[in-house]
């Protein structure tokens, strides 16, 4: 039950989110707008391999993996 109420939560978040962005895209230059979007995609793999490489760290130290 509570991660349904999460779920929906979190779903009213990001439409919250992306009608806020709409609204406010046309004051941006399209730079601005490429820059965000390739800005994503590179903190999100940075992300994702540091966390790989958390495990990999981990695994090597002998540590359990939570």
């Amino acid at each position: 039950m509570n991660t349904l109420m999460l779920n929906n939560l979190n779903y009213k978040t990001q439409f919250r989110v992306l009608n806020q962005a709409l609204l406010f895209a046309e004051y941006f230059f399209i730079s601005a707008k490429i820059f965000a979007h390739i800005g994503i995609i590179v903190i999100s793999a940075i992300l994702k391999v540091s966390y790989v490489l958390r495990y990999v760290a981990l695994h090597e130290l002998g540590q359990e993996i939570r």
